[in-house]
């Protein structure tokens, strides 16, 4: 038994008789067709010798399957002639034209005419060869393609096995591959101006925030109504601003996959309660009907709960402002399955079908009107989806469309019956203030001088350095006992501060405290190993300084 390739080669090249093959082909179109399915059985070759039959095998039927399913064109010719003897469905779609049109006309003739004498060569070379072409099919342009002929002998036939491939898709993969890249630069430069931009923002906002706590803190009973309106209105434009520029580092995170959360054992409904409150003014001032149902039995998760109110408080947070003045909100929560769910569902402007897939994407919104009516800045839910996939659950959206209501629902898993056992409460020593001498050191003079001037109010001892050399200078006069650092720095930045302090033998019991606007788990990880004993995030809270410095034991 032979090859189809050995059969056809048989029956051509050994008697050179190729002007008779031509007519056996052109009065034999329904055999060639037959021949070219693969629907006949067998093939007599009649020559001077006795008569021949060949036997198609299994193995050449799956041969076949595979050739003539491939997405590359496949031609075999006689070596030494250029006569088709048989191509694939994909080179025939290639020259737009049928198998059984092909098979028993010249090569050259789907060839530009340049291209014809370097394919002849190819087709006369001993070895393996590969070149770029083009072909000229009955319809349309040239097409660009590589071909690589391969020479298969077996016994006394010798063709050549022709691959060949369509250089548009190449070319197209290669487009695709340069688009891709360059998005990717785009993304990546993208991620890193908003790390920079909230980094920067967070700069001038820290000492803002601390101005506006201690106008806060000063406030007297006799003080004119215009200033009590006044300092609301600071306050809650500062506390705002702080949430916009935290969600534009957040979705910076969850872009380059570096959002993190610290699990602990937690009631879901302190999560819930705490987001509600969060929003209260502003269900108030849109005079939404808000009904809370909650189940009396804890719905206790393993989680982060300043993450886990975060989503909640940006999911009732767009639940207030997509909804018309005096509509209705209703949260609730419990058991679901092996966890716990919660819904939050309000009969508001409802969202577009067509949005619904790319809701949870960063900066979409379903509306984009001139008066930004429902503000912030379109990334609240991809951070809702990315917290909550990190608790292992999952969130949804629903709506019947526009002006019909929406509602959101998060599954969480609950905690095992190991993780919800309480562990010890923990006790820390708060010591009075006179105790503590304190140095604040930050190149933005403002930022310094404010914080110095909030924590000269709560009664302690303060002094300023603008610079690490600076600071190594105050340190080694005064003997602080705590050390506020920012951590860009002009000359020496935090870390080699913080090193040099920690390299002090009188410096043992020193609280190192970074006051920094970068927040990522490297950063906390370098804070660490530089000797700091806390890392905070600017715009910080001065009742978040307070706390880390009382606590005074090892931890502190």
């Amino acid at each position: 038994m032979s090859s189809l390739a050995s059969r056809v080669s048989a029956m051509v090249a050994p008697d050179d008789e190729l002007d008779a093959l031509h007519d056996r082909l052109r009065e034999a179109p329904e055999d060639l067709r037959a021949l070219q399915a693969g629907e006949l059985d067998a093939i007599v070759g009649l020559r001077a010798a006795p008569s021949e039959l060949y036997v198609r095998s299994s193995s050449e039927q799956i041969y076949r399957l595979i050739i003539e399913r491939m997405r590359e064109g496949a031609v075999l010719v006689p070596r030494g002639v250029d006569t088709v003897v048989y191509c694939n469905r994909s080179f025939a779609d290639m020259v737009a034209l049928t198998p059984d049109r092909v098979v028993g006309g010249s090569l050259m003739r789907w060839l530009e005419p340049v291209d014809a004498p370097p394919v002849r060569a190819l087709l006369d070379a001993d070895e393996p060869l590969q070149g770029d072409y083009r072909l000229r099919p009955t319809a349309g342009p040239p097409l660009p393609v590589s071909i690589s002929a391969t020479l298969v002998e077996e016994g006394a036939a010798s063709l050549r096995c022709l691959i060949v491939n369509d250089l548009r898709i190449r070319r197209d993969a290669e487009r695709l591959r340069q688009v891709r890249a360059e998005l990717e630069l785009s993304h990546q430069r993208k991620n890193e101006f908003l790390a920079t931009l909230g980094h920067e923002l967070r700069n001038p906002l820290a000492p803002v925030r601390q101005a506006v706590e201690l106008i806060v803190a000063n406030a007297g009973p006799g003080d004119p109504p215009y200033l009590v309106s006044a300092r609301g209105v600071l306050a809650r434009q500062v506390m705002h601003l702080k949430r916009l520029v935290d969600d534009l580092l957040d979705v910076g995170r969850v872009t380059k996959g570096t959002l993190t959360v610290e699990r602990s054992l937690v009631d879901l409904r302190d999560a819930i309660v705490t987001a509600k409150e969060s929003v209260e003014r502003l269900i108030e001032r849109r005079r939404h009907r808000v009904r809370v149902e909650l189940p009396a039995e804890p719905m206790r998760v393993m989680g982060d709960v300043v993450r886990l109110t975060q989503v909640f408080a940006n999911l009732f947070s767009n639940a207030a402002k997509y909804t018309p003045d005096g509509g209705q909100l209703v949260i609730t929560a419990a058991p679901h399955e092996q966890g716990h769910r919660v819904s939050v569902k309000d009969d508001g402007r409802g969202i577009e079908p067509e949005l619904i897939p790319y809701l949870f994407e960063p900066f979409v919104q379903s509306e984009a009107t001139l008066d930004r009516a429902a503000g912030g800045i379109g990334v609240g839910l991809t951070l809702v989806r990315r917290i909550v996939e990190l608790h292992d659950g999952r969130v949804a959206a629903h709506s019947d469309g526009p002006g019909r209501g929406s509602e959101f629902q998060v599954w969480l898993p609950a905690a095992s019956s190991n993780e919800a056992q309480p562990g010890p409460e923990r006790t820390e020593a708060i010591p009075t203030p006179a105790a503590r001498r304190i140095l604040v050191v930050d190149d933005n003079e403002d930022a310094a001088e404010m914080l110095a001037l909030v924590l000269r109010k709560r009664g302690y001892e303060v002094e300023l350095a603008f610079d690490g050399a600076q600071a190594l200078r105050v340190v080694q006069e005064g003997g602080a006992e705590v050390v506020l650092l920012d951590i860009g720095l002009p000359d020496m930045d935090g870390y080699e501060v913080a090193r040099a302090l920690r390299a002090d033998p009188a410096g043992t019991h020193r609280v190192l405290i970074a006051l920094t606007g970068y927040g990522q788990p490297e950063d906390l990880e370098r804070s660490r190993e530089a000797g700091f004993d806390h890392h905070l995030i600017k715009p910080v809270a001065i009742d978040d300084v307070l706390s880390v410095m009382r606590r005074r034991d090892g931890s502190a």
